[in-house]
């Protein structure tokens, strides 16, 4: 699949110069072969920006925005395309803050990613840079009320991810939170299946055949989000969202920080309190450097449009789909 540069969907001498201007502006007339799988037609998102923080594309959006363009995907045909959703924080800034050109997680080509704010620090600097207060849309805060927009849509679910133990109290969560919702199937595989792509591809058919319109991708970062770029367009789901510890908290198998320490960017002090041996790279090697990142590479790009692909490109999703 071509995939074309992910901050302007306009030509190179269209490219905004000034940091007010909006980014991501919608479909043009230059781009009516290929829509951005980020504005469907008639999801009326205007306030979609698309910014880079310590390296990596980050969408700033609104919530009210965000869920009219959720239900805009969810309500597209099946096989139009699949919207990648992920949430960017410290430790995504980790994995993908560096990451070379060609990269299906390099902001150049990340037209079908839907990258959402999460992280305080992230949420400071993206205030500095626009102005605006865009709002935190933490994964463990949205996936309720995805699921509950999937429910209002009779829309299928699929959970991949998690351990077999997961499974049972995931199901009776969902069930008693959204009773009418059509969980189709919840896959946990093994990290050696994960790693391997012939596995991957029976998943992939197996997902496929259940018709799954959102897929619940719980894999933990990075290979959350490089399962789905490489994997989640095959099963035919219209989203799928990398929402990484999610199912979890709520399953209630790990409890979430209090209100008030999520609120003040202390959930990572929580976590690594209750889990040392796991997170304490994380939180006390990666975290410190992804900071450092953050703060001397983020902008708001206006960079110019690679070089066209010695082969056409063939559009994902027509103007008139």
């Amino acid at each position: 699949m071509t995939r074309t540069w992910g901050f302007s969907k306009r030509a190179p001498d269209q490219v905004p110069s000034s940091a007010g201007e909006q980014l991501m502006a919608g479909p043009s007339p230059e781009t009516d072969l290929v829509i951005d799988l980020r504005a469907p037609s008639g999801a009326q998102v205007t306030g979609l920006r698309r910014v880079l923080l310590g390296g990596c594309a980050v969408d700033l959006v609104m919530a009210d925005d965000l869920w009219r363009l959720m239900d805009g995907h969810l309500g597209r045909p099946r096989g139009t395309g699949c919207l990648l959703v992920a949430s960017a924080n410290l430790d995504h800034l980790a994995h993908f803050g560096e990451l070379v050109d060609g990269d299906d997680m390099d902001p150049g080509h990340m037209d079908d990613w839907l990258v959402l704010l999460d992280g305080i620090p992230l949420v400071q600097v993206a205030r500095r840079l626009t102005g605006t207060a865009y709002p935190r849309l933490a994964g463990a805060d949205l996936l309720p009320d995805f699921l509950g927009l999937a429910e209002s849509r009779q829309s299928s679910v699929a959970v991949l991810g998690g351990s077999p133990a997961l499974r049972e109290p995931l199901a009776a969560a969902m069930a008693r939170q959204r009773p009418r919702l059509n969980l189709a199937c919840h896959l946990t595989p093994s990290r050696e299946d994960l790693l391997d792509e012939q596995a991957c591809r029976r998943i992939q058919q197996e997902l496929a055949s259940h018709r799954v319109d959102l897929l619940v991708v719980a894999l933990g970062k990075p290979l959350q989000e490089q399962w789905m770029a490489k994997y989640a367009n095959g099963t035919g789901a219209l989203v799928a969202v990398a929402f990484g510890a999610a199912v979890d908290f709520m399953a209630g198998t790990i409890p979430r920080a209090p209100r008030w320490m999520r609120d003040h960017g202390l959930e990572w002090a929580y976590r690594l309190a209750r889990e040392p041996r796991r997170l304490s790279r994380r939180y006390l090697v990666q975290s410190p450097r992804a900071l450092r990142m953050l703060y001397a590479n983020s902008a708001i790009p206006a960079l110019p449009r690679p070089a066209a692909d010695p082969q056409p490109a063939e559009p994902r999703i027509r103007a008139d789909q």
